[in-house]
């Protein structure tokens, strides 16, 4: 996750005026949080993982801050999310997740839980219609889903939600939606950022990289239906390369209706469960290239817009990564090239994805890419790393963290009150406060697991932050170090070995 905090505002109540720190995840606007809210956030993240697992916290003024002071105490609160944010068991806990979940609910003015509707979407443009809460974080509207369409529960893992932007029966992939938010909150943030100029939709999708686990979903008709929409769309747009005969082949299948043999042949085909983005810039093989970029199969595809030519970067063989904002300028003429070739990147916030690259043995070079679409590339390159790591390790998926262990929602064994009521059960409660932007507070009572899963050193490792990095030193959690960095170490770089550079 790509946690920052670009700006702040300043607001206005009966008693005065304060400032709120506007908070972005993986480049979406997702809450406006005081001071005082994210101060006793700390303290209850510092009584349930100990302050060494904790970055410091900026600590109280007792007068007004100057410009500079209030420059620097974003600067530092930013640094302590991004950081906090990359402890698998601070991101896995329901007080994190359940914290930002509130945060998104308050912003919003959806404090008070409510039904509503929302539209979840496959890749046939048909959609289910599902009934939820606004306190509801995405992992229970996916529940939902998978009992909708019959989805048996065994195989949830294998699939999640993502927000997209759709416009003219194509759509622009956004980012995976997190537990910490509700996909009804963040449809209505933002469709209403979007000046109604373009619409977003929920989408599900597969949830890992490896081709080889759609064997596992064979014996599903829900998920192979989910898997067959999928890549029939992608087929059908360009995006999965075939020639005639295997289109053919292709077409017959579908009309004969065998999804499985579909998907067989699929898989085999170039940038089968790839994700596609936006044309951009990068520095790399000359200044400037006007670039496509592809994200699957472990590596990163480039290819050059007006030419033949196609890079790949292979993930293993990237030793580092870090995410900036973009401080390149593209000159009228740039700015008219990419308008005409349908990119939009000119006009939204830009980010550069900086990666140093084995090219050859012995020799690395940083590459650049300036996209809007950077954090999403960031977040691709640290999932498939994450991916090649629990692989090693015989496995498939990690933890999924809140969404087994703790649960935030009233609906599944939850209240979220004022404060004045008990929750009967087990003693092995954990409550924690939200407090709101007033001062008053909002308790939350949450039953755990006695023994939660804890992860591997590697999947610890794995979890890192995209412009910044967490070290873990020790395998105690309570205990654990916490070192700062300006890079993304990558765990699966491969430095030995020289058979296809």
């Amino acid at each position: 996750m790509h946690f920052s905090i670009p700006d702040t505002r300043e607001n206005k109540d009966g008693s005065g005026s304060y400032v709120t720190y506007n908070i972005y995840i993986n480049g979406s606007y997702h809450c406006s949080l005081r001071y005082r809210q994210l101060y006793q956030f700390h303290l209850q993240l510092k009584k349930a993982f100990g302050a060494q697992s904790l970055y410091t916290f900026p600590p109280k003024k007792f007068f007004p801050l100057t410009s500079a002071q209030l420059e620097e105490r974003r600067s530092q609160i930013e640094k302590y999310i991004q950081i906090a944010s990359q402890d698998s068991m601070i991101a896995n806990s329901d007080i994190f997740n359940g914290f930002l979940l509130a945060a998104q609910q308050e912003t919003h003015e959806c404090i008070k839980d409510r039904e509503y509707s929302v539209s979840i979407y496959q890749l046939n443009w048909q959609c289910i219609t599902l009934s939820a809460y606004t306190n509801e974080n995405s992992q229970i509207v996916l529940e939902r889903y998978a009992e909708a369409i019959q989805l048996e529960q065994q195989f949830l893992p294998y699939f999640c939600f993502y927000l997209v932007c759709h416009n003219q029966n194509d759509y622009q992939t956004i980012r995976r939606l997190q537990n910490f938010e509700s996909p009804y909150l963040t449809l209505c943030i933002e469709n209403r950022r979007s000046n109604d100029q373009t619409d977003h939709l929920i989408m599900i999708r597969k949830s890992y990289w490896d081709s080889e686990f759609d064997q596992d979903l064979y014996n599903s008709k829900a998920a192979v239906n989910i898997l067959y929409l999928q890549a029939l769309y992608e087929v059908e747009k360009g995006y999965i390369l075939t020639n005639n005969d295997v289109r053919n082949r292709l077409t017959s299948l579908q009309a004969m209706g065998d999804k499985i043999e579909y998907l067989k042949i699929a898989r085999t085909l170039k940038y089968y469960n790839y994700i596609h983005f936006e044309p951009c810039y990068c520095d790399h093989p000359m200044p400037k290239c006007y670039v496509r970029i592809s994200t699957g199969n472990q590596e990163l595809h480039m290819r050059l817009i007006n030419s033949n030519e196609e890079l790949t970067f292979r993930v293993i063989r990237i030793k580092c990564w870090r995410l900036t904002t973009s401080t390149t300028n593209l000159s009228i003429d740039d700015q008219a090239n990419s308008s005409n070739e349908g990119d939009q990147s000119t006009s939204k916030g830009r980010f550069e994805l900086s990666f140093e690259y084995l090219v050859s043995k012995g020799v690395l070079k940083w590459i650049t890419i300036v996209s809007s679409q950077a954090v999403l590339m960031s977040t691709c390159m640290q999932s498939m790393v994450e991916e090649m790591l629990l692989k090693r390790e015989g496995k498939k998926f990690r933890s999924q963290g809140l969404s087994m262990h703790y649960n935030t929602s009233p609906s599944y064994s939850n209240v979220i009150n004022n404060g004045n009521e008990q929750v009967n059960g087990s003693n092995e409660n954990c409550d924690w406060n939200y407090t709101r932007k007033d001062g008053s507070n909002m308790t939350a009572t949450s039953f755990k697991q006695n023994e939660p899963n804890k992860l591997s050193s590697n999947e610890n490792k794995s979890k890192s932050s995209h412009n910044k990095q967490i070290e873990i030193n020790a395998t105690d959690s309570a205990h654990m170090k916490v070192k700062y960095s300006p890079l993304v170490e990558n765990n699966v770089f491969d430095e030995i070995g020289d058979d296809d550079l």
